[in-house]
C-alpha cells in the first residue's frame, strides 16, 4: 500500500517578518540555553532547523559562529546526508517575493527541540511523523540513507503533539493588548450610554480600543456573529473615542442601513449629533463642514451609504479643433490640406495617439474619454469639469420618472401613486429616505405596496443607488480634497468584507477614507470567504504601513498585482496544474510521437497559520453569541393557526390537483418518479 507523507512544521521561531532574518542570532541563543553536555557523544545535535514552507530538516552537531558554517545531518532532500551548511544562505531563503525585505523567512531555529544524540533525534522526528509507518532506527546506519517512507500525520495526533506548544508561542508572539482588566475611564463611558452594552461586548469595547488608543494602532476588527450587537459596540467605541479626543465619526453602511444607523445612534449615545451623507443636500452639509473647525462638545456622526463611496466627479474631454490650411507632413504622416486635427487647447500642440500620429476630433473625443490626460508638451488638462444638464421637467414629471426607476411600479403605478400623495411628499420621501416610500400608507391606514413589492424594492435598492436630485460631485471626493487630515477621528465601517475587491470604486474609496480618518474600525462577520487573497487588499487598505514593511508594496509600474501574487503565494495555496497531450490526441498528421505539457497557475481554498497569526489575529477581537450569556434576546415562540380558503380559493386548488394527476398518469413508466 502506498502511503503519501505529509509533514507538519510548527513556526516557532522569534524572527520578525519584515526585518533582517536573525538565523544567526537564534542559533547562537539556543545553543546557549541548551550547552553541550560533558561526555557527550560526537554526533550530539546542538541545534535544529526546519524549513517552514518545505520538508528539509538541518541537525547540527556543530557549529562555527564566526564564518557562520553549521556542519550535521540533513533530511528532507534528495538524500539524507551529513555535510556542512552555510547559514548566511540559509538565512537568505525566504518564501513569497523573494529578494525583497520583509518577505516571510523559510528557515528557522526549533525553539521546542530537545538535544540528544542524532540517531536518537531523528528516530523520534520520523516515529512522530510516520506513526507505524517504518522502522526508523533502520534506516540510518550509514551516512547516505534513502527518504523515509511516506506517512501521514493525523490532526488531532498533530494537536495532542503540538497543541501546548502552539498556544505558548502564540501568547509569546502575540501578547494580548488587553488582559481583561477593564479601564475605569472607558468603563465610566460605557456607564453614561443610553442603553449599556453587556458584560461580554464591554470586553470587546475594552479590547479595541486598547488597541487604536493604547497601542496607538491604525485599525481595529470586530469579527461577530449575527445578532451579538456589532452596532452597539461600534457607537460605545465611538463614545470612547470622543471622550480620548477623537470627536467626530464617519459611518459607512450598506444604504438601506443608513437610517437604521441614525436611529440606533440616538437611541444609544446622549447628546449625539447625526449628519446623514446620503441626500441631495449631502455637498451643501459638507460645505457647511468645512466651516466647522472647532472640537464639538458632544460626540458627532456623519453616516454615508456605501453607494455614495465613489472617488470621481463628471468631466469630458476638451480640445480645440485646427482647420489645415496647407498640407503638412508630420514624420512619416501627411496631413492633407484642409483636414482638421484635435490640438491642445493651451499651447495648440497637435494631439496624437501612442504612435504620434495627430488625431481627427472623432479620434481625439475617443482617445481622450478614456481617462484624463494632460498635454505633454506644457502640462496643460485635456479634460474640463462638467456639469449634468438641468433638467426642463416639471416636478410632477421628475417624480413620476425617479417612482418608475423603482422595481414593481410602473406607469400606471406611478401615476396612482401621484394622484394620490401629490408630488411634493413623494418628492420629499424619494430625496430624504426612500425607505419610508416602502412604507407608505392610504387613507385607510393600509399598506401600500404587498409585502412581496416592498421585499423586491428593497432587495433592489440594497445593491444600487437611486438617484433624484443627486449631484454628481462624489461626497468621497470632496472629503479627500478639502477636509483636513483628521478631521473624522474614528471611521466605523459596517459589512467591512464587502470592501475587499481589488478595482471596486467602493474599495478604493473606503482606502481614502481610511487614510483621512485618524482610526478605522472595521465590523464584520464574515472577515474573508475562504482565499488568502480575500484579505489581501483590505488588509492593504486598513493598514498599508505594515503590508509595505512586509514587502507587499507597489511595483515599478505602481501596481498591486505582484505583491497580491506574492501574498498568495506566502499565506495562501497556489494549484500547479498541468495538462499533457500527446501528438497522437494533437497532431495526428505528425510521425514523430511526442507529449505537450500545458501549465496554469490557480489559486485555491486555505490561508496560512502565519498570515493568520501576522494579519488577523493582532487587530481582531471575536465574539460569539452565545459568549453574551442566556436571557439576553428576547422571547420567541410560534404558533400556528389555520385559515380556512375562500370557495373560489378552494375551487382553483382542486382544479390544479387534477390537473397535476391527469399529468402524472400520462407520464410512461420508466422514466423516474
Amino acid at each position: 500500500m502506498h502511503v503519501t507523507q505529509s509533514i507538519h512544521h510548527v513556526t516557532t521561531s522569534t524572527q520578525p517578518v519584515g526585518e533582517h532574518n536573525k538565523l544567526h542570532a537564534d542559533i547562537l541563543a539556543f545553543i546557549a540555553i541548551h550547552p553541550k553536555p560533558e561526555g557527550a557523544p560526537e554526533q550530539w545535535v546542538i541545534c535544529k532547523l526546519f524549513d517552514a514552507f518545505g520538508s528539509a530538516t538541518w541537525w547540527l552537531t556543530e557549529y562555527d559562529a564566526e564564518d557562520k558554517i553549521g556542519f550535521g545531518y540533513v533530511t528532507g532532500l534528495q538524500f539524507d546526508e551529513w555535510g556542512t551548511v552555510s547559514i548566511d544562505e540559509l538565512a537568505e531563503l525566504h518564501a513569497g517575493l523573494s529578494g525583497l525585505s520583509g518577505s516571510a523567512p523559510r528557515i528557522e531555529v526549533d525553539l521546542y527541540f530537545l538535544p540528544r544524540t542524532k540517531e536518537e533525534a531523528v528516530a523520534a522526528y520520523y516515529q512522530r511523523t510516520n506513526e507505524g509507518v517504518q522502522a526508523p532506527e533502520e534506516r540510518f546506519d550509514g551516512d547516505i540513507a534513502p527518504l523515509a517512507e511516506p506517512g501521514v500525520l493525523s490532526l488531532s495526533a498533530f494537536v495532542a503533539s503540538f497543541g501546548s506548544g502552539l498556544l505558548d508561542a502564540v501568547r509569546r508572539q502575540n501578547p494580548p493588548v488587553y488582559s481583561g482588566v477593564p479601564n475605569g475611564l472607558r468603563e465610566a463611558v460605557m456607564d453614561a450610554l443610553t442603553r449599556a452594552p453587556f458584560p461580554a461586548q464591554r470586553e470587546v469595547v475594552q479590547a479595541v480600543c486598547a488597541l487604536l488608543f493604547d497601542e496607538n494602532d491604525p485599525a481595529a476588527i470586530i469579527n461577530g456573529e449575527m445578532g451579538c450587537g456589532k452596532t452597539m459596540m461600534a457607537l460605545a467605541a465611538a463614545a470612547v473615542a470622543h471622550a480620548e479626543g477623537y470627536q467626530r465619526s464617519l459611518v459607512i453602511c450598506p444604504p438601506h442601513l443608513v437610517y437604521k444607523w441614525r436611529r440606533e445612534i440616538k437611541q444609544t449615545v446622549p447628546n449625539a449629533r447625526v449628519w446623514v451623507l446620503n441626500g441631495p443636500d449631502t455637498l451643501k452639509k459638507l460645505l457647511t463642514l468645512r466651516q466647522m473647525r472647532a472640537a464639538p462638545l458632544h460626540p458627532e456622526f456623519f453616516v454615508m451609504g456605501r453607494v455614495r463611496m465613489r472617488m470621481g466627479y463628471h468631466w469630458k474631454p476638451a480640445f480645440n479643433i485646427k482647420r489645415i490650411l496647407v498640407q503638412a507632413q508630420d514624420g512619416d504622416t501627411t496631413i492633407p490640406e484642409g483636414s482638421k486635427v484635435a490640438v491642445c487647447p493651451s499651447c495648440h500642440t497637435w494631439i496624437t495617439d501612442g504612435d504620434e500620429s495627430p488625431l481627427t476630433p472623432t479620434l481625439a473625443e475617443c482617445h481622450l474619454a478614456k481617462e484624463r490626460r494632460f498635454c505633454p508638451q506644457c502640462q496643460g488638462a485635456l479634460w474640463t469639469l462638467t456639469r449634468p444638464q438641468a433638467s426642463a421637467q416639471t416636478r410632477d414629471d421628475m417624480v413620476l420618472s425617479a417612482m418608475q426607476q423603482l422595481p414593481t411600479i410602473g406607469a400606471k403605478t406611478a401615476r396612482r401613486l401621484l394622484d394620490a400623495f401629490g408630488a411634493n411628499m413623494l418628492g420629499d420621501m424619494l430625496e430624504d429616505n426612500v425607505y419610508e416610500f416602502i412604507n407608505l400608507m392610504d387613507e385607510d391606514g393600509d399598506l401600500f405596496f404587498s409585502d412581496r413589492q416592498a421585499t423586491r424594492m428593497e432587495r433592489a435598492m440594497a445593491n444600487s443607488e437611486f438617484s433624484f436630485g443627486q449631484g454628481g460631485y462624489q461626497p468621497t471626493e470632496y472629503i479627500k480634497r478639502y477636509l483636513p487630515q483628521g478631521y473624522f477621528g474614528l471611521l466605523i465601517v459596517d459589512e467591512g468584507h464587502e470592501y475587499k475587491n481589488e478595482g471596486s470604486a467602493q474599495g478604493q474609496a473606503f482606502g481614502v477614507l481610511a487614510r483621512k480618518c485618524s482610526k478605522t474600525l472595521l465590523l464584520t462577520g464574515t472577515l474573508m470567504g475562504g482565499y488568502a487573497d480575500d484579505l489581501f487588499y483590505l488588509l492593504w487598505r486598513l493598514n498599508p504601513k505594515a503590508m509595505m514593511e512586509d514587502g507587499f508594496g507597489y511595483s515599478r509600474r505602481g501596481s498591486l498585482g505582484p505583491a497580491s501574487m506574492g501574498f498568495l503565494r506566502a499565506h495562501g495555496v497556489i494549484k500547479d496544474i498541468y495538462k499533457s497531450k500527446s501528438d497522437d490526441e494533437t497532431r495526428s498528421h505528425r510521425t514523430a510521437r511526442g507529449r505537450q505539457t500545458v501549465h496554469r497557475a490557480a489559486k485555491g481554498p486555505g490561508f496560512g497559520p502565519n498570515g493568520i497569526m501576522r494579519y488577523v489575529v493582532p487587530i481582531s477581537a471575536f465574539l460569539k453569541l452565545k459568549q453574551i450569556g442566556g436571557n439576553v434576546l428576547p422571547p420567541y415562540e410560534e404558533h400556528f393557526e389555520g385559515v380556512r380558503m375562500a370557495p373560489e380559493q378552494s375551487d382553483w386548488y382542486q382544479k390544479l390537483e387534477g390537473a397535476l394527476k391527469q399529468a402524472l398518469e400520462r407520464r410512461p413508466a420508466g422514466r423516474g418518479s
